[in-house]
C-alpha cells in the first residue's frame, strides 16, 4: 500500500498510455470478487463524456491496457470482457496488497472483544498485516476529470485508514501494557499521521511522549494540533486538551506526575538467557488457538529436548500484556500431589493462603474471575496419580476466563485438551545448497547463534555448511541435540563433532552449570522417560528400534509384537511418533538410547529374521501391481518402506537365505529400474553375487536370476563389460538349469546389448529366440518386450517402415498387460516414428503422454529422454525458447541421475540449437563437452551426432578445414556401424562444406544422396532442400536409396572422405559411378 506500483515476478510494469488506463487496472484489480458493468465503468472514468463517447473511451483504454499487459505478462486472457462486463479473469493469479491487507486484518481481529482494552487479538498476524500497511492507499494518485472515480478512491481510502488507526491504536496499546513505551508512541505517531485532527489519539501520544519525559515533543505535538484545528476546521482544542497540556507543563517543572492510561502489566516469566529461534509457523497456529474463546486447556507435547519449555515461554512472553490479569509460568518439576501443585501455583502467581478453607478452593476461587494465562511446565511426571489431572479438569471448570498452557511428554486425555504436537526444528534434506539459502533453515540458523555464544568469530562457510546440515539432519532439528552439539564446539571443530556422534548422540553432553541436570545430555532426557515405562513396553519400544524408516501397525505386530494399544501408548508418552497416514517413527536420538538398553527377554537374531521375513513377503506383495496395472502405487508403496526393505535384503543375503532372497528380487530389480536407481541397485546385486560366490553357489537358479537383473541394471549406465558378461554368465547358467521363462528374459536384454554395438544379427538372434518362446507360453509382458526389440533393430538401421507394424505390435501387448513403464518406452518409439514421417503434432501428443507416465512412475531416466525429445521438436520448429526449456531440463535430469550419455545428448542439443541462433561459440562449449563425454563412453552412436554437431558448427563459423575434419570421422563411423540415417545426415551437412567451399556438383550429389534415401529423417530433408533449392537443383519425390549405397560402396570415398588431404579432382571424378560436372579450381580448407 501507499504509492501505486505494479509488478510482475517482482519487475515492475511500465508503459501505461495514460493514468486512466492505471486507474482502470486498479479499479478492476480491487473489485475483482464480481464483474463490473461497461456503463459503470465508462461513467467512473469519463463521467463528463456521452455514454456513448465514454464507452468508446473504455474499449481504446481496455485495448492499450491488453497490448501493456500482453507484452509484460503475456497472458492476452488477463482481462475478460463481453458486450456487458469486464473483469480480470479469475484464474489469474494476482495479489492486491490492499485487498491482503483488509483480509488479514479482519482475520487477526476475527476473536477480539473491546472489553476495555482487554480483548484477544492474533498479535503475529496483526503485525505482519501492519507491515504492509505502508502509507494511504493510492497515495499522490489523481484522475483529471474523473470525480467519481476520484470519489470512489477517497471511500477505499478512508477505508483502509480505518483499519489502520484500529491496527495501530491496538499495538499502541499493548506495548503500553508492557511498560514498552518507546514502542507504543512509535504506533501512536502512525495514528496522529492518518488523523491529524483526532483529539483523543493526539492526547494519547502527548500523554505517552510525557510518560517518556519527552517534554519538547509532548508540547510540539500540542501546538501541532492546535494550529491544525484552527487551519484547518476553524476551531480550538477542547478544555481535555488544555488540561493534558497544562499538566504536561507542570510535570516538565517537577511539579506533579503523570501517568499512563494503562496500568503496566508485570512480567512475571523466569528470565529469559538466550534468544528464541524459528518456528514462527508453530507461534502462528498456537496464538490462534489461545485467542480462541472456546479453547481453554492447550497442551504442548514432544519428545524430551523438543524445546517444549522453551516454546511456551515465548508464547507467554508474547501474551503478556493482553491478558488483564497477567501471564504467568509454573514448574512442576518438584511436585507429585495436587496439593504440591497448588502451592507451586499459588507461588507464582504471589497469593497466600489462609486457614478458612481448603488450599484448592482457594486457588479456584481467586482465579475464578481472572482473565489470566497460567503456563504449567512439565506435567509429564505427574500423569501417574489420576487425582493431578483431576485437578486439572476442576480447576478449568471451576474458572471463567482462565486459559492453561502445559507441557508434557505426555497427553493427558481430557475432553477439552487441545495437543499442540512439537516437532524439531526445519532443516534442509539435502546438503548441496546455499550459505544464503542455509541461513533460512532454524536448525541451522539455531546451530551457527549457539555456536558464536561459544566462539564469537564463528561463521557458516562452505567448509563446515555440509557437516552442519548434517548434524541437523542426525538430530531431526532436535533444539537441544543441535544446542549440546554447538556447544561441543570449543573443543572439537564441525567434522569432528559430527563424527563423534553420528552414531553415538549420547556422546552430545555439557558441562553448563546453568543446564538443568536432566538436560546436561540427551541420555540423561531421556532416561527420564524410559524409567517411566513398565517392562513389557520397554521391551517393546526396544523391538521397535529394529525398524528404519518408520513402520505400520501390521508391521509392528508382526516384527516386534506391539499391539495398537501398545503404540498408542507410547505416542502418547512421545516415544514414537505416528503421521497423518498412520505410519509410525522412532526418533533416532531415542532410537540410539533404546538400542545402549539391556532388555533380556529381546532377542535381536530373531528380530532380524522376523523383520526380512515381513519385508520381502511385502515386496512379493507388490509384484503383480509392478508387472500390470498399479504399477505407480507399487513404486511408492516400497518407497515409503525402503529403509527397512534394505535392511531385510542385506540381512537375507548375509544369511545366504537363498528364498528370501528369490521371492524379494523381482520387485527390488523393477523399482531399481523404473526409479532410475541403477547404480543403486547394481550395488545391491553385486552383492549378493559376490557372497553367493563365497559358499560355492556358482550355477544356482538364483545366481543366474541375479546376473541377468544386474546386466539390465548396467545397460542404461553405459557400463557395457558389466553388461555383457552379467548377461552372458546369466544365460550359461539358466540354459543348463533349463529355465526357460528367465532365460527368454535374459535374451531380450542380449539382444538390447548388442543392438547398441550394432551387432544386428546377434541382435535378432535373440529377438527371434524370445518372440518364440513368449509366443509359446503367451506371455504378453515378454511380447512387448520382444517386440519393441525387434522393432528398434528395425529402427536402428534406418528401416523406419518396417520397425513400425513390430512397435504397433508391441503397443497392443502393452494396453492387454496396463505395464505403464512398458507403455513409456513403447509410445516414445512410437513417436519417433511419427518424427521420422513429419507428423510433428501427433509426436508431440505422444511424447508428452509418455512424458507423463513416466512422471507417474518417477521414472526419471524416461522423463530425461521425453523432455529431450519434445526439445528436439520444437528445436525443429524454431520454437528455440521451448526447445531450450525442455533441452535444459533434461540436462538437469541426466545429471542429476548419473545418465552421461543422456547428458551428453542433451549437452550436444544445445549446442546444436545455439548454432541455429547463430551463438557459435556457445555451441562450441556444448557440442566439445558433450563428445568429450561420449568418447569416454565410447557410445558411438552419440559421438556420430556430437561430431555432425561441430562439423555444423565449425561451417557457421567458416572454419571448413575443421567442419570437414569433424563430419569426415563422423562419416566413417557411422558408415562402420551401418547407421545409415546418420550417414545420410552427415552426407548433408558435408555437402553443405561443399557448396560453401565452391564445389557446387560434389555439394549437390551429397545432398541428393542424403536427401533421397528412405532413412533421413525429416529435418534433414528439409536442410538438403532448402540448400539445393539455393543453387537452383530441380527437386525429385522418389526415394532412391542406391545414390548412397553407390557413394559408400565406391572407391570414392576412400579417395574424397576417408582422407584428411584434398585429392586430385580429376582422379576422383574418374572413380566416380556418374561424372559430375564440377569446377576445376582446388577444393578450399
Amino acid at each position: 500500500m501507499g504509492g501505486l506500483r505494479f509488478e510482475l515476478d517482482g519487475k515492475s510494469i511500465s508503459g501505461f498510455e495514460t493514468d486512466k488506463a492505471k486507474a482502470l487496472l486498479v479499479y478492476l484489480s480491487i473489485e475483482s470478487q464480481r464483474g463490473c458493468q461497461r456503463s459503470h465503468v465508462a461513467g467512473l472514468l469519463w463521467p463528463e463524456e456521452s455514454e456513448e463517447r465514454a464507452l468508446h473511451n473504455l474499449r481504446q483504454t481496455l485495448s492499450s491496457l491488453r497490448k501493456t499487459l500482453g507484452e509484460t505478462a503475456g497472458n492476452p486472457e488477463f482481462l475478460m470482457s463481453d458486450r456487458d462486463q469486464i473483469q480480470i479473469n479469475p484464474i489469474a493469479d494476482v495479489q492486491v496488497d490492499c485487498l491482503i491487507f483488509k483480509k488479514q486484518f479482519q482475520k487477526a481481529m476475527a476473536y477480539y472483544q473491546n472489553l476495555n482494552g482487554n480483548g484477544l487479538f492474533h498479535l503475529r498476524l496483526l503485525q505482519n498485516t501492519m507491515d504492509i500497511f505502508e502509507g494511504e492507499f493510492l497515495a499522490r494518485f489523481s484522475v483529471n476529470k474523473s470525480v467519481l472515480f476520484e470519489e470512489w478512491l477517497i471511500l477505499r481510502r478512508e477505508e483502509y485508514n480505518l483499519l489502520a488507526i484500529r491496527g495501530y491504536n491496538l499495538l499502541s496499546m499493548y506495548h503500553e501494557k508492557r511498560g514498552e513505551i518507546h514502542l507504543a508512541i512509535e504506533f501512536g505517531s502512525k495514528i496522529v499521521s492518518l488523523c491529524p485532527w483526532d483529539e483523543t489519539a493526539r492526547g494519547r501520544l502527548i500523554r505517552l511522549l510525557a510518560v517518556n519525559q519527552q517534554w519538547s515533543a509532548a508540547k510540539k505535538h500540542f501546538f501541532d494540533l492546535k494550529r491544525y484545528l484552527n487551519e484547518e476546521l476553524g476551531v480550538s482544542p477542547q478544555q481535555e486538551s488544555l488540561d493534558l497540556y497544562k499538566q504536561v507543563c507542570l510535570a516538565s517543572e517537577g511539579k506533579t506526575s503523570i501517568t499512563s492510561e494503562f496500568k503496566t502489566i508485570s512480567d512475571q516469566l523466569p528470565a529469559i538467557l538466550t534468544t528464541f529461534v524459528g518456528r514462527e509457523d508453530d507461534l502462528s497456529l498456537i496464538t490462534e488457538w489461545i485467542i480462541k474463546p472456546q479453547i481453554r486447556l492447550i497442551t504442548i507435547t514432544g519428545p524430551g529436548g523438543i524445546g517444549k519449555t522453551r516454546f511456551s515461554l515465548e508464547i507467554a512472553r508474547q501474551f503478556t500484556g493482553m491478558f488483564e490479569d497477567g501471564v504467568f509460568f509454573t514448574s512442576l518439576l518438584t511436585a507429585n500431589t495436587p496439593d504440591q501443585i497448588i502451592n507451586l501455583i499459588a507461588e507464582s502467581i504471589k497469593l497466600t493462603f489462609g486457614d478458612q478453607s481448603s488450599t484448592q478452593k482457594q486457588l479456584t476461587d481467586h482465579l475464578r474471575e481472572k482473565k489470566m494465562l497460567l503456563v504449567l511446565d512439565n506435567f509429564e511426571h505427574l500423569l501417574r496419580d489420576e487425582l493431578n489431572v483431576l485437578f486439572v479438569d476442576q480447576l478449568i471448570g471451576s474458572t471463567r476466563n482462565l486459559k492453561l498452557l502445559v507441557t508434557s511428554r505426555e497427553v493427558m486425555n481430557l475432553v477439552q485438551e487441545e495437543v499442540f504436537l512439537l516437532s524439531g526444528l526445519h532443516y534442509p534434506l539435502e546438503t548441496n545448497i546455499s550459505i544464503a539459502k542455509a541461513h533460512f533453515y532454524d536448525a541451522i540458523d539455531l546451530f551457527v547463534r549457539r555456536a558464536k555464544q561459544k566462539i564469537p568469530k564463528f561463521d557458516l562457510n562452505e567448509h563446515n555448511l555440509e557437516s552442519i546440515i548434517r548434524i541437523c539432519k542426525i538430530l531431526e532439528g532436535l533444539p537441544l541435540g543441535v544446542e549440546l552439539a554447538a556447544a561441543t564446539l570449543c573443543e572439537q571443530g564441525c567434522d569432528d563433532v559430527l563424527e563423534t556422534f553420528e552414531n553415538n548422540l549420547g556422546a552430545l553432553a555439557t558441562r553448563m552449570s546453568n543446564f538443568q541436570t536432566r538436560h546436561r545430555s540427551l541420555n540423561a532426557v531421556f532416561e527420564v522417560s524410559w524409567e517411566m515405562l513398565t517392562y513389557g513396553l520397554k521391551e517393546i519400544l526396544f523391538n521397535l528400534t529394529f525398524f528404519l524408516d518408520g513402520f505400520t501397525a501390521p508391521a509392528a505386530l508382526a516384527v516386534a509384537g506391539a499391539s495398537s494399544s501398545d503404540l498408542a501408548i507410547l505416542v502418547s508418552k512421545s516415544l514414537i511418533r505416528v503421521n497423518h497416514y498412520r505410519r509410525y517413527s522412532v526418533h533416532e536420538a531415542i532410537r540410539q538410547f533404546i538400542r545402549t538398553k539391556s532388555v533380556p527377554d529381546s532377542q535381536p537374531e530373531v528380530l532380524y529374521e522376523k523383520h526380512a521375513i515381513y519385508y520381502v513377503q511385502y515386496l512379493k506383495d507388490q509384484q503383480q501391481a509392478l508387472l500390470f496395472e498399479g504399477q505407480s502405487k507399487a513404486l511408492d508403496a516400497i518407497q515409503l518402506d525402503f529403509g527397512n526393505i534394505s535392511l531385510s535384503w542385506f540381512w537375507a543375503v548375509n544369511q545366504v537365505r537363498d528364498d528370501l532372497i528369490l521371492n524379494s528380487l523381482d520387485s527390488l530389480y523393477h523399482y531399481f529400474n523404473i526409479r532410475s536407481l541403477f547404480e543403486e541397485g547394481i550395488s545391491w546385486f553385486q552383492q549378493a553375487i559376490q557372497k553367493l560366490e563365497k559358499t560355492n553357489r556358482q550355477d544356482g537358479l538364483v545366481l543366474g536370476m541375479l546376473l541377468w537383473r544386474l546386466g539390465a541394471l548396467a545397460y542404461p549406465t553405459r557400463n557395457d563389460q558389466l553388461v555383457l558378461s552379467s548377461l552372458l554368465r546369466s544365460e550359461n547358467i539358466l540354459t543348463n538349469l533349463k529355465a526357460s521363462a528367465e532365460l527368454a528374459s535374459c535374451r531380450v536384454h542380449l539382444g538390447w546389448a548388442y543392438l547398441r554395438d550394432k551387432d544386428f544379427s546377434r541382435s535378432q538372434h535373440y529377438a527371434d529366440a524370445a518372440l518364440t518362446y513368449f509366443n509359446e507360453t503367451n506371455d504378453d509382458l515378454g511380447l512387448t518386450q520382444a517386440y519393441l526389440l525387434a522393432g528398434s533393430i528395425e529402427n536402428r538401421q534406418g528401416r523406419y517402415h518396417e520397425s513400425h507394424p513390430l512397435f504397433e505390435e508391441a503397443y497392443q501387448y502393452c494396453k492387454n498387460t496396463k505395464n505403464l513403464r512398458n507403455l513409456v518406452v513403447v509410445i516414445n518409439k512410437l513417436a519417433d516414428i511419427s518424427c521420422y514421417e513429419g507428423n510433428y503434432d501427433h509426436a508431440i501428443k505422444l511424447y508428452e503422454e509418455s512424458l507423463q507416465y513416466s512422471k507417474e512412475l518417477n521414472d526419471r531416466y524416461n522423463q530425461a529422454v521425453m523432455l529431450n525429445n519434445l526439445g528436439t521438436i520444437f528445436h525443429v520448429r524454431s520454437d528455440y525458447e521451448r526447445a531450450a526449456h525442455f533441452y535444459q531440463e533434461s540436462l538437469l535430469i541426466a545429471k542429476d541421475i548419473g545418465d552421461d550419455d543422456g547428458t551428453a545428448l542433451a549437452l550436444n542439443n544445445l549446442g546444436e540449437l545455439a548454432t541455429w541462433q547463430g551463438n557459435y561459440q556457445s555451441a562450441l562449449i556444448y557440442s566439445k563437452e558433450a563428445l568429450e563425454i561420449a568418447k569416454k563412453l565410447n557410445e558411438n552412436w552419440t559421438v556420430i551426432v556430437c561430431l555432425n554437431s561441430l562439423g555444423e558448427i565449425t561451417c557457421g563459423l567458416n572454419e571448413f578445414k575443421a567442419s570437414r575434419e569433424y563430419l569426415i570421422e563422423a562419416l566413417k563411423r557411422a558408415i562402420e556401424i551401418n547407421g545409415l540415417d546418420l550417414v545420410a545426415r552427415v552426407m548433408i551437412n558435408l555437402g553443405r562444406v561443399y557448396q560453401l567451399t565452391g564445389q557446387t556438383d560434389f555439394a549437390i550429389r551429397f545432398m541428393e544422396a542424403g536427401l533421397y534415401h528412405s532413412a533421413t529423417e525429416q529435418d534433414s530433408r528439409e536442410k538438403a532442400k532448402r540448400w539445393l533449392e539455393e543453387m537452383q537443383v530441380k527437386l525429385d519425390t522418389m526415394i532412391n536409396d542406391a545414390l548412397m549405397e553407390e557413394l559408400i560402396s565406391g572407391d570414392f570415398l576412400d579417395q574424397i572422405i576417408l582422407t584428411e588431404k584434398s585429392p586430385d579432382l580429376k582422379a576422383i571424378t574418374n572413380s566416380l559411378p556418374f561424372v559430375p560436372q564440377i569446377d576445376p579450381s582446388p577444393l578450399l580448407d
